[in-house]
């Protein structure tokens, strides 16, 4: 019998965005997009934002409209370099030590071919045919702030809530009242 795992939690990993350097960008299999705070935006010069109508939901349940889409931004990841599209979105600088600066989702390390070893702790990334070598999993040392989901399953699950509501107090609703 195999032997019990505790939760390694999340993980981030380092990478290079032009002349920056960010030291935990959190890697996340349950974000369905890559987010850049703002700030960094403003010190990469990278030009214009594409406009977009989505709307993201954090993990204080709190929605932000993204200032836009910063498309194809090479991003240099355990000595591979991969073009990525970002969200950017303004939020609050958090300067503590271990916060992380970028969130990169599966969108991220699907164009990686990352592959993940959760039990070692290790991650591999692949482009073009070329591997990278091995890098060693570090948890970014705090709860993240980001977690993204689809507005159209919230609005879904509203929706349902909302009938059953409905549903439940007709039953209580004497008729004979006006």
């Amino acid at each position: 019998m195999p032997v019990k795992c505790k939760d390694r939690g999340m993980f981030a990993i380092p990478c290079k965005i032009g002349h920056l350097g960010i030291k935990k960008a959190i890697c996340d299999l349950g974000a369905s997009i890559n987010v850049m705070p703002y700030s960094i935006y403003e010190s990469l010069n990278a030009g214009f934002l594409t406009k977009t109508g989505v709307i993201i939901q954090l993990a204080d349940r709190s929605v932000v409209h993204p200032e836009g889409v910063l498309e194809d931004v090479l991003v240099k990841a355990n000595e591979l370099i991969f073009p990525v599209d970002f969200y950017v979105i303004k939020m609050e600088e958090d300067s503590t030590l271990g916060s992380s600066d970028l969130l990169l989702g599966r969108p991220f390390l699907s164009t990686a071919s990352t592959k993940i070893d959760v039990r070692s702790g290790t991650l591999t990334m692949e482009f073009d045919g070329e591997i990278a070598p091995e890098l060693e999993l570090e948890p970014p040392r705090k709860a993240r702030k980001l977690d993204i989901q689809e507005l159209e399953e919230i609005r879904n699950d509203a929706y349902k809530n909302a009938h059953i509501y409905k549903d439940k107090t007709e039953l209580f609703h004497d008729k004979r009242i006006a």
